[in-house]
């Protein structure tokens, strides 16, 4: 069984610098939070770059890059592709950490990407009415063999070098992150953020969807609209400005060649470790009181909501029936239901379902089930969706679509990729949204599509000297 050598760096790199010294290398990437988290106390930063692979699918064609290479078409779809990759190189493996006391390692080396919503379309025959304006990948992502791990709790740096790590690499990363930052622009804004749906637009997609619901069609659609701004200088920068304004357990970066994500995302979606599966969908959201006395109200108001919890309890079924595809019989279980996680901005409605995956099925096929997310979907999920195609302007790419981490020796966690954004050609574009079901209230659900972003856009802006 091969080792993966850890080693603990003299002196702790916080985040946001090593981000800055490790861009130079090519595609850096960044998971903070709890991902792969084996306790709540857990708060680990996961950082790599220069990616021996990068995979993108783009209108169903998959080409995989490496250094000093012509790039190479597959005739696969890209989970296809990654879940054979996987398999035939699959590693388990001990970590030789020279008796340091460290935790159990979520994520080592293996693939690190994302799958945008958009991606479904390879998945489920499904309408391709909405307009791609920014013409991003359906998937991408890369296959990193090394990565840092900041212990932010404790203060410490680790280096994790996996057995297909090259030495080229190895030393390519060190004298990254002991190398000075070199001076990089910073992130602004040149204008506030505006939305590409009016109030009056909206209201008329909601009112559609209602009458979807009276006719039957379904129970609950996920209704989203997106903003978007002008903006100079290093999507990083955003990122890490970002990340320690709002703290949320499944934060991410990515970092290509011609588009950036920022993710803020408080939701997991499915995590695989060895044969248990987990989910933890999120529907039910209320705004954040002023003290400690109107929250605790507000908390009690989102407890006893009917309507909130019968919305988590359609995306529990859906989702109970999603892992039930990947599952042995009578595994899938609701071990927590209605749970309140309280963030900065908001409070959710959260449960939990876990599950045991049969032996033959792999962490992607599991993922593969059951995305995209049933929680910024609705019920029945492909009537759902067929819905949305049809009343959303443009395509949501990344924004409810999810970034993941699939680990060589069979590990994979992931987000639900709700409070995101998207960096591309000078535009960083933010999108809200909210599922509504035949009680909801259509000032309501506009007012809660924007309470759920304004943070976000708010800091950026504030960072940016356009708003105090």
């Amino acid at each position: 069984m091969p080792n993966i050598n850890l080693v603990q760096l003299n002196k702790f790199i916080t985040t946001k610098t090593a981000l800055e010294r490790i861009s130079s290398l090519g595609n850096p990437v960044c998971l903070s939070g709890k991902w792969g988290a084996s306790s709540e106390q857990f708060n680990y930063d996961i950082l790599s770059a220069s990616p021996s692979a990068i995979l993108t699918e783009q209108r169903g064609k998959l080409v995989i890059s490496t250094p000093n290479k012509r790039p190479l078409s597959a005739h696969q779809d890209a989970l296809e592709w990654l879940n054979s990759h996987l398999k035939e190189t699959r590693v388990d493996y001990t970590v030789d950490s020279a008796n340091l006391n460290t935790p159990a390692l979520p994520f080592v080396f293996g693939f690190i990407g994302y799958a945008s919503y958009d991606y479904s379309k390879q998945l489920e025959r499904l309408p391709n009415n909405t307009i791609d304006d920014m013409e991003l990948p359906d998937l991408c992502g890369g296959l990193y063999h090394w990565n840092l791990i900041n212990d932010n709790q404790n203060e410490i740096s680790y280096l994790a070098f996996g057995p297909y790590c090259t030495e080229e690499q190895r030393t390519k990363a060190l004298s990254a992150l002991h190398s000075s930052c070199t001076k990089q622009q910073d992130f602004q804004l040149t204008a506030s953020f505006s939305s590409d749906t009016t109030k009056n637009n909206y209201h008329a997609a909601f009112n559609r969807v209602r009458g979807y619901i009276e006719e039957g069609d379904c129970y609950q659609i996920n209704l989203t609209h997106r903003h978007q701004a002008q903006y100079h200088g290093e999507s990083h920068l955003a990122f890490s400005h970002l990340k320690n304004k709002l703290n949320t357990p499944y934060s991410g970066y990515l970092e290509f060649i011609d588009h950036q994500v920022i993710s803020l995302s408080p939701e997991q979606f499915i995590s695989v470790d060895g044969n248990k599966i987990e989910t933890k969908p999120i529907k039910g959201t209320i705004k954040r009181g002023a003290s400690d006395e109107d929250d605790k109200g507000l908390i009690s108001t989102l407890n006893k909501s009917k309507k909130d919890r019968a919305e988590n309890l359609m995306i529990v079924d859906l989702l109970r029936n999603d892992l039930n595809k990947s599952c042995t019989p009578g595994s899938v279980k609701v071990p927590k239901i209605f749970e309140v996680e309280t963030y900065p901005n908001v409070h959710h409605l959260v449960s939990t379902i876990t599950g045991e995956k049969t032996e033959q099925t792999t962490s992607i096929d599991v993922f593969r089930q059951a995305f995209p997310g049933g929680s910024i979907t609705g019920a029945p999920k492909i009537r759902a969706m067929e819905i949305i195609e049809q009343l959303e302007k443009t395509r949501r790419g990344v924004y409810c679509g999810s970034i993941f981490y699939a680990g060589y020796d069979g590990n994979m966690d992931s987000n639900i990729c709700i409070r995101t954004l998207l960096c591309k050609d000078s535009k960083i574009y933010c999108w809200g949204g909210g599922g509504i079901v035949a009680d909801s209230n259509c000032e309501d659900e506009y007012q809660e599509s924007i309470t759920k972003v304004k943070n976000l856009m708010d800091e950026l802006e504030k960072m940016s000297g356009l708003k105090w």
